[in-house]
């Protein structure tokens, strides 16, 4: 019997370690990582229980502020490189794409999230 199997992709899967509070993280309002839904490039800011529905991760920008008041549902450390490459290369053309084309979680390589890596 022939099996194939699947690729291994980075997704959204929860951390086994939550983001310290600090940590450059990428977040999204939704499993699929649609670029047109909420998403966010920030500093993990920790979880808001008070929140109607699950608890939400929030996420401040570099002055401080909180990028989205109602939070994320996702959210896992990335590599800033990484990042800055989604913000001022990819963003506009990712944001433009029709929905359900493009998921964030699973276009990056594990690379992308391998912050252990990233040179200081």
């Amino acid at each position: 019997m022939n099996e194939q199997k699947q690729p291994a992709v980075a997704g959204p899967v929860e951390p086994t370690v939550m983001p310290a509070v600090g940590d450059y993280v990428l977040a999204t309002k939704w499993s699929d990582g649609d670029p047109g839904d909420p998403w966010a490039l920030g500093f993990y800011a920790g979880l808001d229980t008070r929140l109607p529905g699950s608890p939400r991760h929030m996420v401040h920008d570099s002055q401080g502020n909180n990028i989205r008041p109602n939070g994320y549902r996702y959210v896992r450390p990335i590599r800033k490189d990484v990042g800055a490459w989604l913000l001022n290369v990819a963003a506009k053309q990712l944001e433009a794409s029709p929905p359900g084309t493009v998921n964030l979680w699973t276009m990056l390589t594990p690379a992308a999230f391998d912050v252990d890596s990233e040179q200081a």
